[in-house]
This record gives structure tokens, C-alpha cells and sequence, in this order.
């Protein structure tokens, strides 16, 4: 219980476009609850599913999306959980980051506490997060390129890969990272930075990734966003 409050009372001081506001909680049938806006559009996934104008809000969404998580790392909370599943979207088309369940106060020590998780989660994560080591900002890094690759592609991370074993394999042992013939776009096409980007934001060794900031920087310089 002591972890849930101290997960409310730093969530409810969060003041950022990107991330969602908390508004309180409850208690039903004896089970505790976070109140939180409801959001038709749900999640990003299911925004964009079958959008025939996803090459031209992608970019603003995953722009949208580092904001967000710059905001969490300047106000030093790892999320944590990052994937398109936790990344919800306003009636405005805007995007905010949710599911803080799993965030954690960034300390050298953060573990993630996630149990069991399946292949569909090992896409997102990065390789030291697979291997049971300290989640960081650097490992959200890592999860937001892999996120942003799903929303601008419309294919998750190693989609021709269909079992946890396999996509370990090749992530830990071989060092691979998502092949861009494998991921077509036209936002990619027309802003090969942002594939750079993604690269950088792959590199195996965590201190080689940007930071929120750099990739926030990198996307502002892209027309239109702003």
C-alpha cells in the first residue's frame, strides 16, 4: 500500500500535455482504483488502425510521445512500461503516456517488476531489461524508438518473429535491431533522420542512446513539428 500512495502522490504532481492527469482514486467491492480522463480514441494502436492519414499524424504523435517522456525524466520518474498499448490518445489526436503502474523513481537500483512477460512485451524492452537488469532512461529510450517504430510503420518491433525464445536469440545474442526493409513508410521515406534516430536509440550499450531531450531536439527541426 505504501508503494501505491507514493506512486499517487508523485503521478498527481505531474503537469505536462503528454502525460495523462490523474485525478484521484477509490475503493470498489474492495479493490482500489486510479481515476484517470476517459479517452475514446483508447490506444494508439487502435487510433491509427486503418488510417489512411497515418503517414501524416505519426510523426506528430511519436513527437508528442518524447515530449512526454523528456517531462518524466526531467521530473526523474522512469516509466518504465513503455509500448503503444500504454500510449493513449486525446480527442484533440494528441498523445499521452499512461500506465504508471510499473514507473518507478529513477535510482541506480530500478528493477522491473514485471512477471512472466511474454513476447509482445520483450519487443519494446530493451536487451539489459530482457536480461533482468536496472530499467533506466536509457532503457525508455530504447522502448520509445521501438514504440514510435509500431506507430509509423503500422508492424511491431521483429514482426516475422513469433516466439519469446527466438526474438531473445537474436536480440541478445546477435545484437539485432529491426531491419528497415522489413518496416515501410512514407513519413520514413521522406525523413530518413528518424530512422537514424531510431538507430541510435538501438544501440546496445545504454550510455550510447540519447537522451529524451536529444531525441526531442532532433524531432523539432522536422517541418510542421513544433
Amino acid at each position: 500500500m505504501q508503494r501505491f500512495e507514493r506512486q499517487i502522490r508523485v503521478w498527481r504532481k505531474l503537469d505536462n500535455p503528454y502525460v495523462l492527469r490523474l485525478y484521484g482514486w477509490c475503493k470498489f467491492d474492495g479493490e482500489t482504483y486510479l481515476v484517470s480522463p476517459w479517452l475514446r480514441n483508447r490506444d494508439v494502436v487502435r487510433y491509427l488502425n486503418g488510417d489512411r492519414n497515418r503517414h501524416l499524424k505519426c510523426l506528430s504523435l511519436i513527437y508528442e510521445i518524447a515530449q512526454g517522456l523528456q517531462y518524466l525524466h526531467d521530473q526523474g520518474i522512469i516509466h518504465g512500461s513503455l509500448k503503444p498499448s500504454n500510449i493513449l490518445v486525446q480527442d484533440n489526436g494528441s498523445a499521452v503516456l499512461s500506465d504508471f503502474s510499473l514507473a518507478k523513481i529513477a535510482t541506480p537500483d530500478a528493477k522491473n517488476t514485471q512477471t512472466n512477460p511474454q513476447v509482445n512485451v520483450f519487443r519494446y524492452q530493451a536487451p539489459e531489461v530482457i536480461l533482468d537488469q536496472p530499467i533506466s532512461k536509457a532503457s525508455d529510450v530504447y522502448s520509445w524508438a521501438m514504440t514510435a517504430l509500431e506507430i509509423t510503420t503500422g508492424n511491431p518491433p521483429y514482426h516475422t518473429w513469433r516466439s519469446p525464445g527466438q526474438l531473445i536469440a537474436q536480440v541478445i545474442t546477435k545484437n539485432q535491431i529491426p531491419n528497415q526493409s522489413d518496416y515501410k513508410s512514407p513519413a520514413l521515406d521522406e525523413h530518413p533522420q528518424v530512422w537514424e534516430l531510431f538507430v541510435r536509440c538501438w544501440k546496445r550499450e545504454p550510455q550510447d542512446r540519447p537522451t529524451a531531450k536529444e531525441i526531442v531536439e532532433v524531432l523539432r527541426k522536422i517541418p510542421g513539428l513544433k
